[in-house]
């Protein structure tokens, strides 16, 4: 392909493929400056070797390219156009202009570009295009033996006698027939690992191997099999027993599957939150908590976590990761005076998807009195790219309690944010280049005294004249939750706003005493 210029509101690069006559934009782009990979037609000038022409390159789009030829010297070896790429379009002769000052050739058209053989540029390793193509339809596919493996080894677990997804039959007309009727959180991860810092118990963590093909499906679920799958002429479809991923009923079931069984192993789960399992065997304890399919297991006796790893490998196939480390971009260190939490390489993800990562750091995080709902600035172009932002943001949360407010404030500019809201954002992140690896720390010693601070703003939003309010909850000197939110009415004085903000903070409260009790 040819680079032609960049795309006017996107990050890419417009290329153009030689082989199909299509201009198209991509990101993953390789360049290879030291080669040139394609020829032009031209005719030899007379008393020179090689010949200054202009260079331009036709397409559906050639309008949006740049008109003005670029000056490039080749050599004079003719090249069919027909014979290289097979075009239809006839190639247009030039013709030399002795007027002017230099010779360059000019035609009555565009010139067309043609395609070299192919050019392996040095290191790098590429299959001859005439001796493998890539399969267009499974019937190309099939005569390809790497291709057979490939799907055996998709189907194989599908088909183990351990799952037994489906069982072949044919579709029953529900019109018809009368019997074919049909019909978590990271705040708590917090709260665990405060309590198993400061108790010294262990903490491990699991993942579930193809978590979804474990739920069972009380509905009658029918699927077409993959062609290929059956012989030729025969019309039986698969009747699902178990979930497949991409049903809409595939996560519930799972978790289904997943806390019956824990529930039969003698665990019970809390009403302030069902991913929680919990299990008391005379003084020993265990805790399950569960995000999908990762598990972290807390526990003060080593052989009842074994225990329950050895079951839980014989419902289903687990993945045993050892000690928590990694949970859900959560960097985790922890040594004899305590737990340490921070998300350092998430922190420097979001840093080099908007391109800041050689940004000049800040010393805050939002400038204060700042009403972004007031501003009148242009709109964004490409408003998904705040909102991916922001979100990416309001995860980081989970460890920056300092950026709790801005974040708060810049989420309510996502349904129509504009440049001045970009800016602010950008702030963000610059102050978040200040110190990308700053956490949580849970200390190893904790009286478990519950201490909680509450805040509100009055009438600080200037459109609905609601107050804001602000919660910080501590669980001896370790942090458990924060949060910062709109109060959902409109107090008449700054003491009512405060009265408000205890209110609800009292509320969140409760819930994490009766969460650890």
């Amino acid at each position: 392909m040819v680079l032609v210029g960049y795309p006017a509101g996107q990050k890419g690069y417009k290329v153009y493929d030689l082989e199909t006559n299509k201009i198209f934009t991509s990101r993953d782009v390789v360049f290879y400056e030291n080669q040139f990979l394609f020829k032009l037609h031209v005719q030899k000038l007379p008393n020179t070797s090689r010949s200054v022409i202009p260079l331009s390159i036709t397409s559906d789009d050639a309008s949006t390219l740049d008109t003005n030829p670029l000056p490039v010297e080749l050599d004079s070896q003719q090249v069919s156009l027909e014979q290289e790429v097979g075009l239809e379009s006839p190639v247009l002769n030039p013709t030399i202009t002795n007027n002017s000052d230099s010779p360059i050739c000019s035609t009555q058209g565009t010139m067309l570009s043609v395609l070299l053989p192919d050019i392996v540029p040095e290191g790098v390793v590429r299959s001859q295009r005439q001796s493998y193509d890539e399969p267009r339809s499974y019937v190309q596919a099939k005569k390809d033996p790497k291709w057979c493996d490939a799907m055996a080894q998709e189907i194989a677990p599908l088909e183990q006698n351990k799952l037994g997804l489906w069982r072949f039959s044919h579709l029953k007309n529900k019109l018809f027939d009368p019997n074919g009727g049909a019909r978590s959180s990271t705040g708590q991860m917090d709260l665990l690992k405060v309590i198993a810092t400061a108790k010294n118990w262990e903490l491990h963590q699991l993942d579930v191997h193809k978590a979804f093909l474990h739920g069972d499906l009380h509905e009658e679920v029918y699927m077409i099999p993959p062609p290929g799958y059956l012989p030729k002429g025969d019309t039986r479809v698969c009747r699902l027993h178990k979930s497949l991923y991409g049903l809409k009923q595939a996560s519930r079931q799972w978790f289904e599957k997943f806390s019956t069984s824990l529930i039969n192993y003698g665990f019970t789960q809390p009403r302030a939150n069902y991913s929680l399992f919990t299990k008391y065997s005379g003084a020993s304890f265990t805790a399950v908590l569960v995000y999908v399919n990762e598990l972290v297991i807390a526990g003060n006796d080593p052989s009842q976590c074994q225990a329950l790893k050895a079951y839980l490998q014989g419902c289903f196939h687990i993945k045993d990761l050892g000690g928590l480390k990694y949970f859900l971009e959560l960097e985790i260190a922890r040594s004899p005076s305590g737990l340490f939490i921070c998300q350092r390489k998430y922190t420097f993800d979001i840093l080099k998807e908007a391109g800041m990562l050689g940004c000049k750091p800040s010393t805050f995080p939002m400038q204060q009195q700042h009403k972004l709902l007031c501003d009148t600035s242009p709109l964004l172009s490409d408003p998904d790219m705040y909102r991916r932002l922001v979100g990416r943001l309001i995860y980081l949360i989970i460890t920056r309690p300092g950026i709790s407010y801005a974040v708060h404030s810049l989420s309510q500019c996502i349904h129509q944010p504009r440049e001045s809201h970009l800016f602010a954002a950008m702030n963000v992140l610059k102050y978040l280049k200040s110190s990308p690896g700053q956490g949580l720390f849970f200390p190893a010693s904790n009286d478990f005294q519950l201490i909680v601070y509450c805040d509100s703003d009055w009438a600080s939003c200037p459109l609905t004249r609601r107050s804001t309010t602000s919660s910080f909850i501590m669980l001896g000197t370790a942090p458990i939750s924060w949060k910062t939110k709109k109060q959902t009415t409109v107090s008449r004085s700054s003491a009512e706003a405060e009265n408000g903000s205890m209110a609800t903070t009292t509320q969140r409260a409760s819930l994490v005493t009766l969460s650890s009790c």
